[in-house]
Parts: C-alpha cells; sequence; structure tokens
C-alpha cells in the first residue's frame, strides 16, 4: 500500500516538473493573455478582444516571418497554451 502511495506520489511530482518545463516565448504569453481575456470577456465584449487577439497574432507572425527558429519557438509555446 504504502508503495503504491509513493509511486503515486513520484508521478504526479514529475508531471509537475515537466509542465514547469513547457516552452515559453514572450509572444505567446502575450497572446495567450488575450485568448484568457476573451475567454472570460461577456458577450457583449468577447468580438471585440477578438479581434485584438487576431491583429495581435498577425503582428506576431509578421515579425516572425523571417525567423523561423523564432517562429517554431513561438508556434510550441502557442500549442501549449491553447
Amino acid at each position: 500500500m504504502l508503495k503504491n502511495i509513493v509511486c503515486s506520489v513520484g508521478v504526479l511530482f514529475s508531471m509537475g516538473l515537466q509542465s514547469c518545463s513547457d516552452p515559453v516565448h514572450p509572444d505567446s504569453e502575450r497572446l495567450c493573455r488575450c485568448y484568457t481575456q476573451q475567454f472570460r470577456a461577456d458577450s457583449i465584449r468577447v468580438d471585440v478582444i477578438g479581434d485584438s487577439c487576431r491583429a495581435i497574432y498577425i503582428g506576431i507572425i509578421k515579425s516572425l516571418e523571417n525567423d523561423a527558429e523564432e517562429m517554431a519557438k513561438f508556434e510550441e509555446a502557442l500549442d501549449v497554451c491553447r
């Protein structure tokens, strides 16, 4: 019984460490915050915030279009936040 508890705690601890090592990118964090605001918005503001999030996304894509490595980091970090 104690062995099962220790194994369970070990698995949970490992999962916690994995989430701490998720990729982070400043642009993806900014966009994720926007998506969070959109999700929490009331029905009146959801479309306006959605437009802002799309504008942020387009700006990020344009700024990273000539840097494939940075674009890949951004996309990976964005996938984590979604």
